[in-house]
């Protein structure tokens, strides 16, 4: 075993992009990494790569020249891309398994699908077994012929594809990708279920009823480097601060405001905090880390986000939670786990009281009619999700690094 040399994966996803869901992703898919192959080196393409370094201790290298924005089509005049690009070459021509995932990269126009499917392209052509792993699929390439055939191209050479949600499963098949070539597993951060249960247990829960929100805005809040909010996003805000300040009255709750997205995400807490009347009873999250992140579930009685891992991580820890529906992947999460009912529209969040009153049935009904349910959904996504990651992991080791583990 001591001549055997390392395995040596590289992990490509949208790590390093102050993205707390990202985060999540990636200590999810080291921590299952190492433990299936644990005589591994890894190797992570992050768009922050000395964080990346410095906090988990792996090797990393930038996904993207530091200076230049995303636009393949502008930047092949420039020195620095092609020095890049020789870098990438020269990085997965010498691994032994390309990962690409998790989450939604392709459930969104940005960065585009050339950006994820390149190195992927890359691997491929050097003969690297790629795994596409957790990710979701929207099919953004209806009228997109170039995507469209990228993405048909390296999902058919892909040893392994595991999506997080049965809607990805069937936009692939729609694409082409053969029925039985194709896994479902749940999000990466399931992984951590037994993590978030044992901090659970180590900590107390507060007295105070605590409610976590967390939002993502509904268009781009940034025009040329300057924040700026629509009539339509301060319609939201102004109606999730009603509902905000009836949950503080009517419960005596305090409101903890989750920034998953530290630039974007901000920007809009910021106002709502602002326009909140009972805002002494408002805490405004900052600089979260990972760490800090699990210790505040621990003590929340009420999870509502527009974004997708607070659900996730309220599910694991049988938290109420109502997801706010403003992106396809909210409702494919709580069509994967049964319980679509526990979705509200964004779009409805301004009619006066059908939003409050159904998210206070939630939190008094919660543990009666709803948590046998979800948790029996979640039991068996983690067990798939543990099985069908070992298997994945272990059937694309190259033979003569095969291993006893």
């Amino acid at each position: 075993m001591a001549n055997i040399r390392k395995v040596k994966i590289i992990i490509s996803g949208a790590y390093g992009n102050r993205n707390l869901g990202d985060e999540l992703i990636l200590v999810s898919l080291l921590k299952m990494i190492k433990e299936y192959i644990p005589n591994s080196e890894i190797m992570i393409f992050s768009f922050n790569p000395l964080h990346t370094m410095e906090y988990y201790k792996v090797s990393s290298y930038s996904q993207w020249p530091e200076f230049l924005k995303i636009n393949y089509f502008k930047v092949f005049w420039k020195p620095i891309f092609w020095k890049h690009l020789y870098q990438i070459v020269k990085i997965i021509k010498n691994c032994d398994i390309f990962l690409l995932g998790g989450g939604g990269l392709f459930e969104h126009e940005y960065p585009g699908v050339f950006f994820w499917t390149s190195k992927v392209l890359i691997a491929q052509l050097f003969k690297k077994p790629t795994i596409i792993y957790a990710v979701g699929v929207e099919p953004i390439w209806n009228k997109k012929i170039l995507s469209k055939l990228l993405l048909k191209f390296i999902f058919r050479k892909a040893r392994v594809i595991l999506v997080r949600d049965r809607i990805s499963k069937e936009n692939l098949l729609k694409l082409g990708i053969p029925f039985n070539k194709i896994g479902i597993v749940g999000d990466p951060v399931f992984f951590l279920r037994s993590e978030f249960l044992r901090y659970k247990r180590a900590n107390h829960r507060t007295a105070c009823l605590s409610i976590c929100f967390s939002i993502r805005p509904i268009q781009y809040p940034w025009r040329d480097g300057t924040c700026y909010l629509s009539d339509r996003q301060k319609q939201l805000n102004r109606s999730i601060a009603e509902i905000l300040d009836k949950l503080i009255d009517e419960f005596n709750a305090h409101v903890y405001l989750l920034p998953m997205n530290i630039e974007d995400d901000r920007v809009i807490l910021e106002n709502i905090y602002k326009t909140i009347q009972t805002y002494q009873k408002v805490t405004l999250l900052e600089k979260i880390s990972l760490e800090k992140l699990w210790e505040l579930f621990c003590n929340f009685n009420l999870v509502i986000s527009m974004r997708l891992h607070p659900l996730i991580i309220a599910s694991i820890l049988k938290i109420p939670f109502i997801g706010i529906i403003s992106h396809p992947k909210i409702l494919k999460f709580l069509v994967e786990i049964n319980q679509p009912s526990l979705g509200i529209s964004y779009k409805e969040l301004d009619k006066t009281l059908f939003p409050y009153d159904k998210i206070k049935y939630v939190l008094l009904n919660y543990h009666i009619l709803y948590a046998e349910k979800i948790n029996s959904s979640i039991q068996n996504l983690c067990w798939s999700t543990l099985q069908l990651s070992k298997e994945s992991l272990q059937t694309v080791i190259p033979k003569q690094l095969k291993i006893l583990y």
